[in-house]
């Protein structure tokens, strides 16, 4: 956590909201819609295809607003809601969802 206050600190972003938390729980609380929402979940989660699911179920996203899943080559995202394009680097696949404006 101290990495990431101070890396926002460094690239001037003061509107930085981490939150450490189950992110499940987090999710189901949460009232609150967001520009940009990173997930690195463990790999070995069982439920990490509910992560996106959820986020958009929720609508945790403003209009234009970004979702980016860290995962595995095993997952495939293609044909879930709001998903834009993924970058792969070998062994680890970032997926890029948007929230539709």
């Amino acid at each position: 956590m101290h990495l990431l206050k101070k890396t926002a600190a460094e690239l001037r972003i003061d509107t930085l909201k981490p939150v450490k938390m189950d992110v499940f729980r987090f999710m189901e609380q949460c009232q609150e819609k967001f520009d940009f929402i990173f997930a690195g979940p463990p790999y070995a989660l069982a439920t990490i295809d509910d992560l996106p699911r959820i986020v958009f179920e929720k609508q945790l996203l403003r209009p234009g607003g970004w979702f980016v899943l860290e995962h595995t080559p095993r997952n495939d995202y293609k044909t879930f809601t709001g998903y834009k394009m993924e970058k792969n680097y070998g062994t680890t696949i970032f997926s890029i969802f948007e929230q539709p404006e």
